[in-house]
């Protein structure tokens, strides 16, 4: 099943990539703040909460990006953290492909039960297409070091730009088989 998301994810990016030249002459946004709603779909139990994700460019292809998540339903709640640094390369004035490298810190709780946590990193390797000045599309592969375990994580998603310094944002990430997350937020780009 991770080949087939492999396949998929390759296949949006390549393909948003190759529609570079089609798109009008407008750059995807590196400079922004989300604070979205976030659920976790795991093997059929629903836990919501929310993220807030932050990026900023400095130089020319160089950002910092960081994000924080609180998941809680019941007596188990889930802190994520991840802190990186990206680079970004045009490959069109629509179009850009990045990296980023960074840190990772996920803690578990169980009420009065005690909790766990661990430290490990993250790499990602995606693509953002501007399509026009109204919507921008994202989608990017994340491995993921943690707990004494890797897995990969698949992620679409969209921004559609009420002006521009606002947008509604949507995003979808297949985890696993059993495992998924959807996203629904609002983002400030400056």
């Amino acid at each position: 099943m991770k080949k087939l998301g492999l396949v998929v994810a390759l296949s949006a990016v390549m393909g948003l990539a190759s529609t570079a030249s089609m798109a009008a002459e407008t750059s995807p946004s590196f400079d922004f703040v989300t604070g979205s709603y976030t659920n976790l779909d795991a093997d059929g139990t629903n836990i919501g909460g929310a993220q807030v994700d932050y990026s900023q460019s400095f130089g020319e292809n160089f950002f910092g990006y960081g994000f924080g998540r609180y998941l809680s339903k019941g007596d188990i709640d889930n802190t994520s953290l991840a802190v990186g640094l990206g680079y970004k390369y045009a490959v069109g004035q629509s179009t850009a492909v990045y990296g980023v490298l960074g840190l990772a810190y996920d803690d578990v709780s169980w009420g009065n039960m005690g909790g766990e946590s661990d430290t490990g990193y993250i790499v990602n390797a995606g693509v953002r297409h501007a399509i026009g000045e109204s919507f921008e599309v994202d989608a990017n592969i994340q491995h993921v070091d943690l707990w004494d375990d890797t897995e990969q994580n698949y992620t679409v998603s969209g921004k559609y730009y009420i002006n521009p310094v606002w947008a509604v944002q949507a995003g979808y990430t297949y985890v696993d088989g059993d495992n998924s997350l959807m996203s629904f937020g609002l983002s400030y780009n400056f």
